[in-house]
């Protein structure tokens, strides 16, 4: 039977009043972080919104990949 491994990963966005990226970097530090795990063998399996509170929008990345016996 395979097993697995997870790993979550919580980010927080920061928005102006627009709703647009308030940091022309949080996007490309994501791609990093996905391209990175992905590389690790890790496979995004769920993106949940916690919530948002004062224009900052809470969440987390779940991912797994299969455990090394």
């Amino acid at each position: 039977m395979q097993k697995w491994e997870y790993q979550v990963i919580s980010v927080h966005w920061g928005t102006d009043m627009k709703g647009t990226a308030k940091y022309k970097g949080e996007t490309e530090a994501l791609d990093y972080v996905l391209a990175t795990l992905g590389n690790e063998g890790w496979e995004l399996t769920a993106a949940h919104k916690d919530g948002e509170v004062k224009g900052t929008t809470y969440c987390k990345y779940i991912f797994k990949r299969p455990k090394e016996e």
